[in-house]
């Protein structure tokens, strides 16, 4: 019996996964991203930016777990307006 790879194919590349639900799966949350490395903490709250550096400074706020989304696998810098997922900052990482 012959299987058309053609339709298994777009039934596998039709299947799309955010960022959110992998972190979701990982369960990846700002805590272990500080823990590993990843992101490091600002002097006051939140952590530094990555692009920017906001965090470091003498007020250090750095970037913020986006307030639009809710599960926390989001992060927003009000300095420079990047915004984030895990994935990304993970890659940025290494």
């Amino acid at each position: 019996m012959e299987t058309n790879n053609n339709t298994s194919n777009n039934n596998f590349q039709s299947r799309k996964i955010s960022a959110e639900t992998i972190a979701k799966i990982l369960r990846i949350t700002p805590d272990n991203l500080a823990t590993h490395g990843i992101i490091q903490p600002s002097r006051s709250s939140g952590f530094n930016c990555p692009t920017c550096g906001n965090g470091t400074g003498s007020q250090g706020t750095g970037m913020n777990i986006n307030p639009r989304v809710q599960d926390q696998t989001s992060f927003h810098c009000f300095a420079c307006g990047e915004n984030f997922n895990v994935l990304q900052l993970c890659a940025l990482h290494y």
